[in-house]
């Protein structure tokens, strides 16, 4: 009775915005989140969710986090929650059904930050995407399809003579106040009101945008086999070209089931056929795509679209005689384009063995940033689960038992944040230890984030933003006095 309530709940938005100490979501921490849940009608549904995250020591921030956000590190000391405690709210939030998670710039940043939050927590990274009816939506990339092909109603700026989807700029154009940038609240404020003024200037392709939340309209219309051009939003192709093409769906990736590999028929295809599979695999993944200087006929874009993270992609005849002029494409050339990549009936193998063939990342790391690296087991899904009831009945700490070497790693130093009254003297010896090893990192080193603060601090900026880097590198010393780390250099 109670799973057929939930599951008859009326469809919502979560709307999020994180701010973090950098941009690498295996690594770095959510230092500020914001949620509010609305109506499909984007009416707010209660209060909305705002904390600050305290730090561990472990991490090393960027300087210009601080530098950005302007979040000084005693106001998470002093204000911020646990990041176990954020998460455990964000399960409950993000896990309600029939939630559509959505924000701005989120598929490709955020949700990332909030599945290794779940999974360094000992909980869910993926379910509340997807279970109880639940999707994912990206903001910004519905802002890229109105701007491109339903531009009416709203205003687009212009920034060194190419198209600007930045937030701040779109919102400022359409009459938003922008008050505390890089606030989270602000930031899922501002988004908000941008989402209205676009459901109102072009609803029909806002209704249209909600239904790419499921896979259905996505899978089919990135079929191969339905050998047909599509149009598809990324910022691949560069805002020049208000970050759309027109794409032929090739092949399935020979890894990922859910991903499927497109050509851009505005591209220059010769590429295609007169570069060995050395020189492809070189332009693909050595050369910057997203590089706007870089004119169509010099690039070679060939994308791999993610059916599962709600790609923006509508049928060819959704284009009008105003959007092929602004846009600069020419339906001939897509129509000859298509037809020789069609007939190269190799293509599509070779396309396979060069993405099947580009190197994984089997460099060793700490379980904390080894979320991808495989799947968790049933039985380990169940104990994490068994784990939590237990906390939450009032135990201060529980023996749990994992079959992945990750989660019991996990389990050790999460009891350091939740439980360190109970850590035994060896435990907090490993822990301090564990803490020095990751503070002089060669990716992310302490002294050299101390040195970088100090050349960010003699530039111009304004107080806040000095104040900040001023207590960042203050609060930089205190760890390495903390913990006992010396330069070596």
């Amino acid at each position: 009775m109670r799973k057929a309530y939930s599951t008859r709940r009326k469809p919502s938005f979560y709307w999020y915005d994180t701010e973090t100490t950098g941009l690498r979501s295996s690594y770095d921490r959510i230092i500020q989140f914001a949620g509010q849940r609305t109506d499909l009608n984007l009416k707010p549904l209660g209060e909305p969710l705002s904390a600050y995250v305290q730090l561990p020591p472990e991490i090393v921030p960027t300087a210009e986090s601080f530098q950005i956000t302007k979040i000084r590190p005693a106001t998470l000391a002093e204000q911020g929650i646990p990041e176990y405690e954020l998460f455990g709210k964000l399960r409950q939030e993000l896990s309600r059904a029939n939630t559509c998670i959505i924000g701005y710039n989120n598929i490709s940043f955020d949700d990332n930050f909030v599945r290794f939050g779940m999974y360094r927590n000992l909980l869910p990274p993926y379910e509340h995407e997807h279970k109880r009816e639940n999707s994912r939506l990206d903001f910004l990339s519905i802002v890229r399809l109105t701007g491109a092909l339903r531009p009416e109603g709203l205003e687009w700026p212009v920034v060194d003579g190419v198209p600007s989807f930045a937030l701040g700029n779109v919102a400022v154009a359409n009459g938003i106040a922008i008050d505390d940038a890089h606030d989270a609240l602000a930031d899922v404020n501002m988004t908000l009101e941008l989402a209205r003024k676009v459901k109102a200037a072009q609803p029909k392709l806002w209704k249209y945008a909600y239904t790419l939340r499921k896979q259905g309209t996505a899978k089919n219309l990135l079929d191969p086999n339905a050998r047909q051009a599509i149009l598809h939003v990324s910022p691949k192709y560069g805002n020049a070209r208000y970050s759309i093409a027109p794409v032929l769906p090739i092949t399935r990736h020979p890894d990922m089931f859910n991903r499927v590999i497109v050509v851009d028929l505005g591209s220059n295809i010769d590429l295609l056929f007169s570069s060995s599979s050395d020189e492809l695999a070189r332009l693909l993944f050595e050369r910057s795509d997203t590089d706007e200087k870089v004119e169509p006929e010099e690039r070679l874009n060939v994308n791999v679209v993610a059916i599962n993270q709600a790609p923006m992609v509508v049928v060819l005849k959704a284009l009008r005689q105003e959007n092929i002029k602004r846009l600069s494409i020419d339906l001939e050339r897509i129509e000859r384009n298509s037809r020789r990549v069609l007939a190269a009936t190799d293509l599509p193998r070779k396309l396979r063995g060069i993405f099947g063939a580009r190197e994984r990342d089997n460099q060793p790391k700490i379980a904390e940033e080894a979320l991808y690296d495989d799947f968790i087991s049933d039985n380990d899904r169940i104990a994490t689960a068994n784990f939590w009831k237990e906390l939450k009945s009032g135990k201060s700490w529980t023996s749990s038992h994992f079959e992945d070497p990750r989660l019991r790693e996990l389990y050790t130093r999460l009891k350091t944040k939740v439980a360190p009254q109970n850590l035994t003297k060896t435990e907090l010896q490993d822990y301090h230890q564990f803490v020095r090893q990751q503070l002089v990192r060669t990716d992310r080193n302490l002294f050299e984030m101390q040195e970088n603060t100090k050349e960010l601090l003699k530039q111009e900026s304004g107080t806040e933003e000095t104040l900040a880097l001023q207590e960042f590198h203050e609060y930089l010393q205190q760890l390495a006095t903390q913990y006992d780390v010396e330069r070596t250099d």
